[in-house]
């Protein structure tokens, strides 16, 4: 092999590696884009539902630490002193089928089921990005190695 195809060769080879690994970063503290992100919803007047969406390469841990500090900043910006937590994802369906057992009409129970269906449903979708990433890569990749060695092989024939 020719020395100034070893040279090509290396940095094609890093040029791949440095296109999947920039696949692969954690999702920042942001507005929410593409999925990914914090958002807040006004409940009530002094109640908000804070979120944060982050993408495979994000710790769970991570994403707790956005949720508290989003949640602080918008306890700060409205004015309040403090904020606290009434629930997560997994008791607003348990609360939900308690309210239907204490009489609290159907329609209302309905809602709160389907909006957290709802939100279970963007949370798996947040995690199509990633798959269509690979998806996408995986021909590409795939040419790559063939080119490289259509490349090898006409230089041996030389």
């Amino acid at each position: 092999m020719s020395r100034i195809g070893a040279a090509t060769m290396r940095t094609l080879l890093v040029a791949a590696l440095l296109g999947l690994t920039s696949c692969a970063s954690p999702t920042p503290y942001q507005p929410m884009t593409d999925g990914q992100g914090y958002a807040q919803q006004q409940l009530e007047e002094n109640r908000y539902r804070v979120t944060f969406s982050g993408n495979t390469a994000t710790p769970r841990e991570t994403v707790e630490n956005y949720l508290l500090y989003r949640a602080a900043e918008v306890t700060v910006e409205r004015g309040y002193d403090y904020f606290v937590l009434a629930d997560n994802q997994v008791e607003r369906i348990a609360r939900a089928i308690r309210g239907e057992r204490r009489g609290i009409p159907e329609a209302r129970v309905r809602e709160e089921v389907v909006r957290y269906g709802g939100d279970v449903l963007e949370t798996l979708r947040g995690w199509f990005r990633p798959l269509e990433v690979i998806a996408s890569l995986a021909p590409l990749l795939g040419l790559f190695g063939t080119v490289l060695g259509m490349i090898e092989a006409f230089r041996q024939l030389e």
